[in-house]
């Protein structure tokens, strides 16, 4: 009678561990520092690599500036989450007007470098791109090419926001967005960033805005995101007492008990058997 009880607390322990679960699986926030980012100027091999500013638009003589901005999203986020939403959000410290202008995220498909390279004064007409610096030409000077001047991206844009004056702006989170950090979490070595390209129909629209040089650390390029991490697995003992370790929901589906997220079969003796559980 006794080993008979003992068993059965046994049993109630363990049932005890399936049905109060030790965690619940909740999404998460992070907010990411730009890991690299760089203007480029189409006037030829110029760059801003270590430079406090990044630019994007037209001057006032209709010559294009584009911003790169790259996140380490992989080594903040954990492998096999889902990406919920994200936004980014940058800093206008100077405008030629107030007048609204579209600015557009593109998904980058090839690699870029940021260097030394640091435009005087205002920073507004870039300097010499430095060895390993981005140009309009280059996506490592002096001897990378991108395939297209200007940067390699893809065809639609994957979000706008609309910036008139100064000050923080955002743009809130889209589909491809989404998509875009996804891909970024799951396949590292295809995360290139965005770049940012502003109205170049017109001359005069360009935006400086705030690089992850900037010394007012509050006003740099961040990356909001939030994600829910894969499920954790944990001992899944079968009513014949085979263990393996699963997803609680997959030990559940298959009529297992489920110890406790992080458990594991290597630590459990045995499995104990269920059917005495379930005697009237």
């Amino acid at each position: 009678m006794l080993a008979f009880h003992s068993t059965r607390i046994v049993h109630i322990l363990f049932i005890i561990g399936v049905f109060v679960p030790t965690s619940m699986i909740l999404a998460d926030d992070i907010s990411l520092p730009a890991s690299k980012d760089n203007t480029i100027f189409s006037e030829g091999d110029l760059s801003n690599g270590s430079g406090d500013h990044l630019f994007s638009g037209t001057n006032g003589i209709g010559n294009f500036r584009r911003a790169l901005l790259k996140f380490d999203v992989a080594a903040s986020v954990p492998v096999g989450a889902t990406i919920d939403s994200v936004q980014l959000s940058l800093n206008v410290s100077k405008v030629p007007d107030a007048f609204p202008q579209n600015f557009s995220l593109f998904l980058l498909t090839s690699d870029w470098g940021e260097s030394s390279s640091n435009a005087p004064d205002e920073e507004g007409t870039g300097t010499d791109a430095a060895t390993d610096d981005a140009s309009w030409i280059h996506t490592f000077f002096p001897f990378k090419f991108w395939t297209t001047a200007g940067g390699d991206i893809v065809a639609n844009a994957s979000a706008t926001a609309l910036i008139g004056g100064l000050g923080s702006v955002i743009w809130p989170s889209t589909d491809a967005m989404i998509a875009d950090v996804q891909q970024w979490l799951d396949q590292p070595d295809s995360n290139f960033g965005w770049l940012l390209i502003g109205d170049e129909t017109a001359a005069g629209t360009a935006r400086r805005f705030d690089s992850r040089e900037n010394p007012q650390a509050s006003q740099t390029p961040r990356l909001q995101i939030t994600f829910t991490p894969i499920p954790p697995t944990g001992a899944c003992c079968s009513r014949s007492g085979d263990c393996s370790d699963v997803q609680a929901s997959v030990c559940r589906l298959s009529g297992g008990f489920f110890k406790s997220a992080g458990s594991s079969c290597a630590l459990i003796q045995e499995c104990p058997l269920f059917a005495d559980s379930f005697e009237n």
